[in-house]
């Protein structure tokens, strides 16, 4: 009994280490995504559990730029070498169809965006994936996925 005592307050203890070292970082993140869109990705990790995700660039399958931006709550799992957290949120994203030489349309859209996703991060690298559910609203409903993967560097 007194060994399991030991080795969960010891677990305890590496946890809350890990803790106390993520929230010593910067909590700004500036990177690169691939996926949908390719382009540039911002987080702002407003605590260890929240963030506020942002990213723009081309959709490479749909071929027109978007913009996205959202609010993320993440589940950490944090040791002492590596922090990372498990994440799921919503947002909203948005662009045109204007670009898209095979289109003729050059319709706005509007879709919610409910992000999974896991992010891995050490020494002020963070690698990411993730799912993209897609609801549009606007020009009409339909359901997508989307995703991608990413690169940040926190400061």
């Amino acid at each position: 009994m007194g060994r399991l005592a030991t080795l969960g307050s010891l677990f305890l203890l590496l946890v809350q280490v890990g803790q106390a070292g993520y929230r010593d970082r910067m909590n700004l993140g500036i990177g690169i995504q691939a996926g949908e869109p390719t382009g540039v990705t911002v987080n702002y990790r407003a605590t260890t559990n929240t963030s506020l995700d942002f990213a723009a660039g081309w959709n490479v399958f749909s071929k027109r730029p978007s913009v996205h931006f959202g609010y993320l709550i993440h589940f950490p799992f944090n040791t002492l070498i590596v922090d990372l957290s498990a994440y799921s949120g919503m947002g909203l994203t948005f662009g045109t169809n204007r670009f898209n030489t095979e289109s003729a349309d050059s319709t706005l859209y509007l879709a919610g965006r409910v992000p999974l996703g896991i992010e891995l991060i050490s020494n002020h690298l963070g690698v990411y994936g993730e799912v993209d559910g897609f609801i549009n609203f606007l020009p009409d409903n339909k359901l997508g996925l989307g995703g991608g993967v990413g690169l940040r560097f926190y400061f």
